[in-house]
């Protein structure tokens, strides 16, 4: 009788030990499945910002060369003027304008002039800023007066627009051979009174 009693309580201490150890297991699980349910939720949160900032990214890619192109869009870039250590180069600018451009230029007109890059045996570009739109535009289009000089002058564009205008030019280039009316308005070539489509041919 005694060794029954003994089994008996053998088998109550193992249903014991089962039954603790079964609820650690649940109490485990319970606790796994609240960590995977704040992990997902930090995942969706984390998931939900990368959104935001690929958004947020996007808006800045197209913001960012607008911004550019309102700072520029005053801008001149000269090619070709000699340098000199002692120069005076808003008196070079206005006498280059006056005299060549035939364009009337005042110094008030001007906002900005100087070189760009750093100081070499080369002629730097110069860039000149002015304060008028109407101006500048004046000037950009009397530029063929600088034929013959070695001095060219260019629009002041971004890296997206520089790379537009060179294949617009090489399109143009191109339609002009097939003897097509072809010329090009701001950021745009038209031919034969049509705004080109560059996903059309020639």
């Amino acid at each position: 009788m005694g060794q029954q009693i003994k089994l008996d309580d053998l088998y109550a201490l193992i249903n014991t030990v089962n039954n603790n150890i079964s609820s650690k297991i649940d109490n485990v699980k319970i606790d796994i499945d609240s960590l995977t349910k704040k992990v997902d939720s930090h995942i969706t949160e984390i998931e939900k910002k990368i959104e935001d900032l690929e958004s947020e990214n996007k808006e800045l890619k197209i913001r960012i060369p607008t911004i550019e192109r309102i700072l520029k869009k005053n801008n001149l870039i000269f090619y070709g003027i000699p340098e000199d250590n002692n120069e005076n180069l808003l008196t070079i600018i206005l006498e280059l304008i006056q005299g060549k451009i035939r364009v009337d230029l005042k110094l008030e007109d001007i906002s900005e002039c100087f070189r760009l890059g750093k100081a070499t045996t080369a002629k730097r570009p110069v860039l000149l800023t002015l304060i008028s739109g109407l101006k500048r535009n004046h000037i950009y289009h009397n530029k063929t007066n600088l034929k013959g000089t070695g001095i060219y002058l260019s629009e002041d564009l971004i890296p997206e627009d520089r790379t537009n205008r060179q294949n617009l030019v090489k399109k143009m280039k191109e339609a002009r051979a097939q003897n097509r009316n072809a010329f090009l308005r701001g950021n745009s070539l038209v031919l034969d009174g049509v705004i080109y489509n560059p996903n059309e041919t020639l």
